[in-house]
Order: structure tokens, then sequence, then C-alpha cells
């Protein structure tokens, strides 16, 4: 399964998109919206890896501090259930 990593985040005329892969390298990309592209990229500026682009696109934390490993798909979509139910 492919890991997204930093340099999966590109612009196509001014608009942020994230580049994924399926099955059989099928490959798609998905457009932020401004809300999410600004906390996005927030959120690498403070993980440290915004200039890294074969790091991690999300990182795992331990306490309060990131660690190099990323977080699995099972990781974020946990985080995306959660915080859709406190909507």
């Amino acid at each position: 399964m492919h890991k997204l990593q930093v340099k999966d985040l590109h612009y196509d005329q001014g608009v942020a998109h994230v580049r994924f892969r399926e099955k059989r390298e099928k490959k798609f990309s998905v457009m932020l919206h401004p809300v999410v592209q600004s906390a996005l990229f927030a959120y690498l500026q403070e993980a440290g890896n915004r200039d890294t682009p074969d790091a991690p696109l999300f990182l795992s934390m331990k306490g309060k501090a990131y660690t190099p490993n990323p977080l699995s798909t099972k990781q974020i979509y946990n985080i995306i259930r959660d915080h859709g139910k406190k909507e």
C-alpha cells in the first residue's frame, strides 16, 4: 500500500491537490478545500517535513512530539471518523 508523502501534495492552477495511488498503480488526484489546504500547510510547517518531499505526509505523534513514522491508513480513518462525530 502506498503511504502518502509530501511530494504527493501539488498545485494545479493555484489549487492544492493530493495525488493518490490505488491498486495496480491507478492514480487520481483530489482537490483540497481552501480551509483544508491552509490547515495542511500549517501542519506541515509545524511537523517540520514541509521541505522534505519523500517524508510521510502525515506523521504519527508520541506525546506532543512528531515521530518520523507515518500514520497508518487505519489511524487516518479513525481521526477523520472521530472528527466527523464531533460535528
